[in-house]
């Protein structure tokens, strides 16, 4: 069985920084590839469709910056933990999305929570590890 202890403990958040910045950044393309589908099960229009994928986007890169300064003004962990909160739920939105509009908040929302995941997730493996690692 694999135990956490002071000598592996940086290893173990390398990997759940690494899992979380994973899902954030798949999740910018994963949708592409189901929106033929998911198009045609919400009966979509081609331009309501790009906004699924254009909703998540424009809020992450729009938001992502501000995402790392409230990482600066507030403790990683708690903010980090909000953001994948904020992320999570999100996607079980989107998941259960009734119509197309639901999708396309929930999509927006989801940007929001990436937007914090993506810059705590780099800044948090950059303070535990001293700068010769």
């Amino acid at each position: 069985m694999l135990k956490i202890t002071d000598d592996n403990r940086k290893w173990w958040l390398l990997t759940a920084m690494a899992g979380g910045l994973g899902l954030v950044l798949f999740d910018e393309t994963v949708v592409g590839v189901a929106l033929h589908v998911i198009k045609a099960e919400l009966g979509m229009s081609e331009i309501a469709s790009h906004w699924v994928v254009n909703a998540y986007l424009l809020v992450f890169a729009g938001l992502v910056a501000v995402g790392g300064r409230l990482g600066d003004v507030f403790k990683l962990k708690p903010l980090f933990l909000t953001g994948t909160t904020i992320f999570g739920v999100s996607s079980i939105a989107a998941g259960f999305s009734p119509n197309a509009e639901f999708l396309i908040a929930a999509r927006a929302v989801q940007g929001i929570g990436a937007a914090i995941v993506f810059p705590l997730s780099l800044a948090i493996m950059t303070t535990i590890f001293p700068p010769e690692q």
